[in-house]
């Protein structure tokens, strides 16, 4: 049993070197599903990606973490900076420290102005009930090396008619020219709404109303839907995507079968209404939720959390619990969208070797940390298994349009088994496969893109095996180990 009775404490009370001690305890612990290249916390647990923003020569981007323990507890955001995606920097910690913020900083976005970094954030605070809690907005204004300069609040409370579960700004500037943001909500008959304020400055913030969804969203018929969660607006190639998080969303087929899952409308977004030509579920794997993006001057990045809700997994016994997903770049071909990961990432790359014929392999490298390209499918029958031991595997499966990822053989709490052991992807054919395992992370990207699967997995004391059935070339590299931070 986990002791969760420390879970609102803020980082200004830990002792000299506890933290130290804890991410100690931690790399001892586990020796099996620490990532190499994937961002995860120093110690204790991670969520939302929050804050992400280009200045013109480096990365920003902030993540919910609580320091102390792998749970839930009073979220801070923890600080990168980088160049590169491969190497950061630490800035300082947005910690809670004032009456809008007493339990927790939760999740928002941020926009950079006049040299200077605007992180749109929902104080959280404890109702007087004692049990539960109410958000309110603010904004932290950071040097772009990294400095805490000040904060305040823009939005005390959630408009009438809204409950106390109103979280989440996305600024965005229209093209009007104004500062703007979308927030989540919720109404009082307990159905999920999404908020759009108009800031006169940065210290004014103007409710303009709800979000309408049209088109082919069937948001307004998701009877269902309790929250919005992490709204995000971008652009690509002349569209408008509109990412959202409902929560309550019912499993459709072969999409939205995660305790939560995310949406994108593809459309066209102006004057708070989104005309969705396109709606689809952003990635088809078992651990993806709350996406954030943001722009460099050629590219909309994306990342999102590679967890979901309170799901127990098994490194919440070893001093730590979910990560980051590797930065992707989404950009519409056509009328398609495609999902592709970051260029910067070829440099971790060291070729092992090409295999060509269908049997069982033994890889002389760290398969665990690898990049997997599988071409030549040719939209035949394929499979291919991983880590197979008397007791484990990992089991990806094409035949007759679908592909299958089976982790039914690795190790699963009984709360990753609630919501099922598989994932569909249903496709009109099957070309190639691209695939980057982390120790205990797998990120599929099928046709050059055109979807993705994202989903942990818990084998211990792997081996460096591998099997593929079906004509197809399978490509190996390895993917060099870093300190991320």
């Amino acid at each position: 049993m986990i002791d969760k009775s420390n879970r609102f404490r803020a980082l200004g009370t830990a002792k000299p070197g506890e933290l130290e001690n804890l991410r100690q305890q931690m790399l001892a612990q586990d020796t099996d599903y620490l990532p190499a290249y994937h961002i995860t916390p120093k110690t204790g647990h991670l969520n939302d990606p929050n804050g992400m923003v280009f200045d013109g020569e480096k990365y920003h981007l902030f993540y919910q973490w609580f320091p102390f323990g792998p749970f839930h507890g009073m979220k801070h955001w923890k600080y990168l900076i980088t160049k590169d995606f491969i190497h950061f920097e630490e800035g300082d910690v947005l910690a809670p420290e004032n009456e809008f913020e007493t339990h927790g900083i939760y999740s928002g976005g941020a926009i950079c102005i006049d040299g200077f970094i605007y992180c749109f954030y929902s104080g959280n605070v404890m109702n007087e009930d004692g049990e539960t809690f109410s958000q309110n907005q603010n904004i932290a204004k950071y040097s772009t090396d990294g400095k805490l300069l000040d904060r305040w609040n823009i939005v005390s409370q959630a408009p009438a008619g809204y409950t106390g579960n109103f979280r989440d700004p996305s600024p965005f500037i229209n093209d009007d020219g104004e500062l703007m943001f979308v927030v989540g909500a919720q109404r009082e008959d307990e159905s999920g709404a999404t908020l759009l304020y108009k800031m006169a400055s940065l210290t004014e913030a103007e409710l303009v109303g709800e979000v309408s969804y049209g088109g082919k969203s069937d948001l307004a018929q998701q009877a269902d839907v309790y929250m919005h969660e992490c709204p995000d607006i971008s652009h690509s190639n002349g569209k408008d995507l509109f990412i959202l998080s409902p929560m309550g969303l019912k499993p459709q087929a072969e999409r939205y079968n995660n305790i939560f899952s995310t949406q994108l409308m593809i459309g066209q977004y102006q004057k708070g209404e989104m005309h969705a030509e396109q709606v689809i579920e952003l990635d088809k794997g078992f651990d993806f939720y709350a996406p954030q993006t943001f722009t460099d001057s050629e590219r909309n990045i994306m990342l999102a959390w590679c967890g979901n809700g309170s799901l127990s997994i098994p490194t919440e016994l070893l001093g730590w619990k979910f990560m980051l997903s590797m930065p992707r770049e989404l950009l519409m071909e056509g009328n398609k969208l495609m999902q592709r990961p970051l260029v910067e990432f070829d440099q971790l790359k060291q070729p092992l070797v090409t295999l060509e014929q269908p049997s069982r392999y033994d890889i002389d490298g760290n398969l665990s940390q690898s990049h997997i390209v599988v071409d030549g499918i040719a939209d035949q029958a394929f499979s291919l298994t991983l880590f197979e031991d008397a007791e484990h595997k990992l089991v990806l499966t094409y035949q007759d349009g679908s592909l299958l990822l089976d982790r039914s053989q690795t190790i699963e709490t009984d709360d990753m088994k609630r919501f099922g052991s598989e994932r569909t992807v249903k496709l009109e054919s099957l070309q190639q496969l691209e695939i980057f395992i982390d120790n205990s992370v797998i990120e599929i990207f099928i046709n050059g893109g055109e979807e993705v699967m994202t989903s942990r997995f818990f084998i211990p004391n792997r081996s460096h095996n591998m099997a593929f059935a079906g004509a197809a070339a399978v490509k190996i590299s390895e993917m060099s180990a870093i300190s991320l931070y």
